[in-house]
């Protein structure tokens, strides 16, 4: 289903941006969360509407084609300097910090299942998520070049506003070899 979502989700948030410009509302910095980044970067100036639904497809379709053991994703309510302790060696990396006492882990779906089971053993609230692969984690390894190539023609311009990424954790300069940002950012 994430080959249908990603498109559909980019659509929906850009129909939410039109409505806000209508309604006059500005913003001076843009921050995406995961697939959003990629509406900040549209936001910013990096690409049109048109662009933005084209990589989103090309995003989505790589992800959706990674073979084997694609992998789920958990949230945990932990601090995340103490996850660590529940990953325990596992085949799992924290994808997200959400908050101070939020984190969200993606990797092998055994291995994430254990943590699931170690976290609420050790009375740490923990949740599966309902998700098609373990995103912003190693196991999207093979979606990368794939990505790649198909956004590697597309034309970017110099970000015309803030946008702050979430995989560096800082505004982006306008020349951002973006490329490179959205396949990392299919790993982290």
């Amino acid at each position: 289903w994430t080959a249908v979502a990603q498109p559909a989700i980019v659509t929906a948030s850009r129909a939410g941006l039109r409505i806000l410009e209508r309604m006059g509302i500005s913003a001076e910095v843009a921050l995406g969360h995961s697939l959003g980044e990629l509406t900040a970067l549209h936001w910013g100036g990096a690409y049109d509407e048109t662009a933005l639904i084209r990589i989103a497809t090309a995003r989505g379709r790589a992800m959706a084609d990674v073979a084997g053991d694609s992998g789920t994703m958990a949230g945990l309510e932990v601090a995340p300097d103490q996850v660590e302790l529940l990953l325990d060696g596992e085949p799992v990396v924290v994808s997200w910090g959400n908050g101070p006492r939020q984190v969200t882990i993606s990797g092998e779906t055994e291995a994430v299942r254990r943590v699931v089971a170690r976290a609420k053993a050790r009375g740490v609230p923990a949740v599966p998520l309902k998700v098609s692969h373990a995103f912003h984690s190693p196991l999207m390894k093979p979606a990368v070049p794939v990505l790649g190539y198909h956004i590697g023609s597309e034309n970017f311009d110099p970000l015309q506003r803030r946008v702050v990424s979430t995989v560096k954790g800082s505004v982006l300069p306008a020349a951002e070899p973006l490329t490179a940002l959205h396949c990392r950012q299919m790993l982290e």
